[in-house]
């Protein structure tokens, strides 16, 4: 039983190395990738890998901190099988099947194995340069055929999606690349130009917005199409929804939903949006035609925006640094369909340092907006004696931004706000 348990930890990443499994046959594209050959300098990255075990079809899902956490998911037959957590010293496994969890030492696996199972060395062996020179062959040719785009956490993100051979095995990986010099006024905005650049100067290339566009936005309502049959089951209905705003498809896939009823059945429910007060695109935006990116590349579109060449605070919420807002959302805010609210950085770190205390469950700064937002309602309610229910969409955990509490609770982080000088100047010529 102990081996079977010991064999289980470790099964995600013994699948991503062990070079006699069999994959299922794609006809995939082969991808060009720029990658520095020195010592990787991210701080976080995800990873999908495809393949089968013993004719079994499995996904992996791996997510990483620099030297800190690595996160992984299996799914077999189409649900998922497990889940590990792997910390500096412990593995944690969540057997889905078994409905079992169970905790292991990182030394007593490394001696099960004989290697070293150190983060910086599982690291290396995913996605850095260990796998490339000894491991894998990475095969490239100038054609790309896809790129994805999306802004995470901190920084811009690049996601590329590459054929890696192990032996006699290959698995479609898709790598989401940090810049190595990363500047710190970096936003969706500049990660879109930089998509759409090296899509225009690459034959054959496609690009797909991941946030913003409407289309972003219809996929997104699967959120609250689910969030309306909880709420069925609970014999619930919200009196306001809540959500966190970047570019609106968060907020669209929460909010859209339960606002068709409120057009179509005459429902009352409030829709609030959460955006950060260092980035206030609806609360103190310009309606108007603007850039959806940095450079001015995209087509002009009518958005609430502080203006494409907006250089957005340093804060935490990476997601929410963006200077527009989504088309149909800006309209729908317009139409008074829907309302705003600005919330400071350190008011959303106190929000998310609660939640986490009552639920256990650390949220990502951006969704400590919503949190935060949820609160006030809710205080409101205390005041005036009202009962109502409350629905916010809790985007996303907290397990990459540990630092960004440690800082809120050390006292190192502050609040950014931006003048109604500099909102002017960057609005006046659209």
């Amino acid at each position: 039983m102990k081996s079977q348990i010991i064999r289980y930890s470790v099964i995600v990443l013994v699948l991503l190395f062990i070079s006699s499994c069999s994959t299922t046959k794609k006809s995939t594209k082969q991808v060009e990738v720029s990658q520095q050959k020195e010592e990787s300098k991210y701080e976080t990255f995800t990873s999908k890998y495809k393949g089968s075990y013993n004719g079994i079809p499995f996904k992996i899902q791996v997510r990483a901190a620099h030297d800190s956490v690595i996160w992984c998911s299996v799914s077999a037959l189409s649900m998922e099988a497990g889940r590990m957590l792997i910390t500096n010293d412990s593995v944690f496994v969540m057997d889905k099947i078994n409905k079992q969890v169970y905790k292991k030492a990182k030394k007593e696996l490394s001696s099960y194995l004989k290697e070293d199972l150190s983060n910086p060395v599982l690291e290396n062996m995913i996605i850095d340069s260990l796998p490339l020179e000894k491991h894998l062959s990475l095969k490239t040719n100038p054609s790309i055929d896809l790129i994805i785009n999306k802004s995470i956490g901190e920084n811009s993100i690049h996601n590329y999606k590459i054929e890696l051979t192990f032996g006699k095995s290959k698995y479609l990986l898709n790598v989401s690349q940090e810049s190595v010099e990363y500047n710190k006024t970096h936003s969706l905005g500049t990660a879109i130009s930089e998509a759409v650049e090296l899509a225009r100067t690459t034959p054959g290339c496609k690009y797909s917005l991941g946030s913003v566009m409407s289309h972003v936005s219809l996929h997104q309502t699967i959120i609250g199409l689910e969030a309306e049959l909880q709420m069925q089951k609970a014999g619930e209905y919200p009196d306001v929804v809540i959500g966190c705003f970047g570019g609106g498809s968060n907020f669209s896939g929460i909010a859209f939903p339960f606002m068709r009823h409120n057009i179509l059945d005459g429902k009352k429910t409030r829709f609030v949006a959460a955006e950060p007060e260092s980035c206030p695109k609806l609360t103190r935006g310009k309606f108007c035609y603007d850039y959806g990116d940095e450079s001015g590349y995209t087509p002009l579109m009518p958005m609430f925006s502080l203006g494409h060449n907006f250089k957005p605070a340093n804060i935490h919420a990476g997601g929410l640094r963006y200077h527009g807002a989504g088309v149909v959302v800006s309209q729908l805010l317009k139409d008074g369909l829907m309302e705003a609210v600005d919330i400071s950085q350190l008011g959303s770190f106190e929000a998310g340092l609660l939640f986490a205390k009552a639920e256990g469950i650390v949220p990502a700064p951006e969704s400590c907006h919503a949190i935060a937002a949820t609160i006030a309602e809710a205080e409101r309610c205390k005041e005036t004696g009202e009962e109502k229910v409350l629905l916010f969409c809790l985007s996303g955990h907290g397990l990459m931004d540990m630092s960004a509490y440690d800082q809120y609770i050390s006292g190192s982080l502050g609040n950014y706000s931006i003048s109604d000088e500099d909102i002017m100047s960057n609005t006046q010529n659209l």
